[in-house]
């Protein structure tokens, strides 16, 4: 059986999905991405996927926007001096001009945003102490490599719906992934958001316009898994609820069924 896996992009929601398929004695395996100039890395998840029958679908929620990319699938278990391998298509997952602000543990709140103001002023914070001795004209300087990029991103959102949908991306107060077009000099960024400051344009209380500035921080990429609906399906739903007009009831958010929150 010839080992495939099979990259398809979602352009709608900025995420590729991958069907791997392996011989079934193989029961894990890795899975890295690959960009033009042909460095790797694990996506989330990736480091061990679990195989069933050779099979496993995973989702790679933060592949970077504008960049084709490629995916490299490696045996993990069993064990071997030559482990088998698959290599994807080279795909691309389009921008179109619009920013996105995901939550890599849990992608069901991912957002994109469609008016950014973006960051006007970047700052590089210096690590250096300045010691000033007496009688000695210039002082001594200890310091260490300066930190990373820190400004404010400022972004509009028009309607109700999507200020809900900000206010729940930020409020687990985790690290975010911010992902910009190609041309604006970003790329895909892990950042802290600090204290967010939520501001409306005009004096109208029914106004549903409000302009947000997210003070942020880039960080490394935050290790840990994503919550995904991999072990929430539509068997749970109709085990928990006896009809659809009784799931219609609850008004849960489609988010909230695939987290698993039934």
């Amino acid at each position: 059986m010839a080992n495939t896996v099979l990259a398809e992009a979602h352009q709608a929601d900025a995420y590729v999905s991958l069907q791997i398929q392996f011989d079934p004695a193989v029961t894990g395996v890795s899975v890295q991405r690959k960009d033009p100039e042909g460095w790797t890395e694990l996506i989330r998840s990736g480091a061990t996927v679990p195989l069933s029958g050779g099979f496993a679908v995973i989702y790679d929620y933060e592949v970077p926007l504008d960049v084709e990319v490629s995916y490299l699938v490696t045996q993990v278990t069993p064990t071997t001096q030559t482990p088998a391998t698959a290599s994807s298509a080279v795909l691309s997952i389009y921008s179109n001009g619009y920013t996105w602000l995901k939550d890599p543990g849990l992608p069901s709140r991912n957002m994109r945003l469609t008016e950014v103001e973006g960051i006007k002023d970047l700052t590089r914070p210096a690590r250096a102490g300045v010691f000033h001795i007496i009688d000695r004209t210039h002082p001594v300087v200890i310091s260490a490599r300066r930190e990373g990029r820190q400004g404010e991103f400022v972004f509009t959102t028009t309607t109700d719906q999507d200020r809900l949908d900000t206010i729940l991306i930020l409020s687990r107060g985790t690290v975010l992934l911010l992902q910009t077009p190609d041309g604006y000099g970003m790329g895909s960024i892990y950042v802290h958001v600090g204290d967010v400051t939520e501001s409306r344009p005009g004096a109208l209380g029914t106004e549903a316009t409000r302009r947000w500035t997210l003070p942020i921080i880039m960080v490394d990429r935050p290790a840990g898994l994503a919550t995904m609906p991999v072990n929430n399906t539509w068997q749970n739903v109709k085990d928990t609820y006896l009809d659809w007009q009784t799931l219609y009831d609850t008004r849960l958010r489609w988010w909230q069924v695939a987290e698993g929150q039934l």
